[in-house]
C-alpha cells in the first residue's frame, strides 16, 4: 500500500525541482536587469499605440493605456498558471494572472521603454501574492518583442528646403 503522505511528499518536491529549473534563466542584458529597447524616434504616443496592439495580437488583454504606459495581462489558465498557483497562492487562490507594464519615456532623441512583467494571484482573504519575472522564456520573449519592434519603428526623414521655391 502506498502511503499518501509519500506521494504528497514527492509530488511536492518534484513540483519545487520543476518550478526552480523554470523561475533560473540568464537575466536580460540590459541596464535595468528588465527587457527593454530604445526606439528610433521622439513619437511616444505612436509607441505605446504599437505596444498595445503588439499586446493585442498575442492574446493579451491591454488593461490601461496613457501617455506614459501600457499595461496588458493574460489569465493563466495553461500548465504555467498551475505551477503559478501552486507557488504563489493555494485552492483559494483566484486564478494567476500574467501582468506587464510597459512604461516609456524620452531619452534624448529617442523613446525608451521598459518592460516589467509579474504574476500575482490574489488570496481568500484579499491579500495580493506576486512574483517578478526577470529571468526565463517569458522575459525573454518580451525583450525579443521589444526588439523587433523597435526595429520597425523609424525616424521621419528630415524636412529639406524646395530649391524651387
Amino acid at each position: 500500500m502506498i502511503n499518501q503522505n509519500h506521494v504528497k511528499t514527492l509530488v511536492l518536491s518534484s513540483l519545487t525541482f520543476l518550478l526552480a529549473a523554470c523561475a533560473t534563466g540568464t537575466p536580460i542584458n540590459t541596464p535595468s536587469g528588465l527587457p527593454e529597447a530604445l526606439f528610433d524616434t521622439d513619437n511616444k504616443p505612436e509607441v505605446l499605440d504599437r505596444i498595445a496592439s503588439g499586446c493585442a495580437d498575442r492574446g493579451l488583454y491591454v488593461t490601461s493605456q496613457t501617455g506614459t504606459h501600457v499595461m496588458c495581462e493574460r489569465t493563466m489558465d495553461d500548465l504555467g498558471g498551475v505551477f503559478a498557483q501552486a507557488l504563489l497562492g493555494n485552492s483559494y487562490s483566484t486564478t494567476p494572472q500574467m501582468r506587464v507594464r510597459f512604461s516609456a519615456f524620452q531619452a534624448g532623441n529617442q523613446v525608451r521603454v521598459q518592460a516589467h512583467p509579474w504574476v500575482e494571484t490574489q488570496m481568500a482573504l484579499g491579500q495580493i501574492q506576486r512574483a517578478d519575472i526577470r529571468t526565463g522564456k517569458t522575459a525573454s520573449d518580451i525583450q525579443t518583442f521589444l526588439n523587433d519592434l523597435a526595429r520597425t519603428v523609424e525616424r521621419p526623414a528630415p524636412e529639406t528646403a524646395n530649391p524651387d521655391t
